[in-house]
């Protein structure tokens, strides 16, 4: 991982790792004079001829270069050909009959609304993010309950096999060698 290294003050350094940085560039338009799709690059010292290690990645799609169907392979180009056509895509093509591709034609259809219909579709979504919330909370409800009930069920029957035990003549000093707890445990559970 690259490091960064800054005079803070004229004995002081900073050093911290800095994470990859990723650019993702999506062009209407052709930069590069050969036929590839894709173009990913690195920032380089042209007085050094070097890759400088550093974090920062960029990928360059130019999709005019995206012209029929053969040159679609993988997901980049799946990818490429849906932001491609994605505004005269009504349905998928079989070759992009997958989960990722259908629900991101779904979002898109929302940018066809309205305000009126977008106002609308907010609103849906908010009454059912808060169902889905409230669902979740009510499940999480019903099985601290339960948690705290059968906690309570173990407790009284604990209770009932201290007294029984003690009722029977088992001394104190006894009941503590055979179960393991206190004093203090065994007077609070009678």
């Amino acid at each position: 991982m690259p490091k960064c290294t800054k005079t803070k003050k004229l004995d002081e350094d900073w050093d911290y790792a800095l994470k990859p940085i990723y650019m993702i560039s999506i062009l209407d338009f052709e930069i590069f004079p050969d036929p590839d799709l894709v173009h990913r690059s690195t920032i380089y010292d042209i007085h050094k001829k070097e890759k400088i290690n550093n974090p920062f990645n960029f990928t360059f799609i130019e999709l005019p270069k995206l012209k029929d169907l053969e040159n679609i392979s993988g997901n980049t180009g799946k990818w490429s050909y849906l932001f491609k056509y994605l505004n005269q895509i009504n349905t998928l093509p079989d070759f992009l009959q997958e989960d990722k591709f259908t629900r991101l034609l779904s979002f898109a259809e929302t940018s066809k609304y309205s305000k009126e219909e977008y106002q609308q579709y907010l609103k849906e979504m908010k009454y059912d993010w808060v169902k889905y919330a409230e669902e979740q909370y009510n499940k999480s409800q019903i099985e601290e309950d339960s948690k705290k009930g059968m906690e309570q069920g173990v407790l009284q029957n604990k209770r009932k096999i201290v007294k029984k035990l003690l009722d029977c003549g088992v001394k104190l000093e006894d009941f503590i060698k055979i179960s393991g707890l206190s004093e203090d445990e065994i007077i609070s559970l009678q």
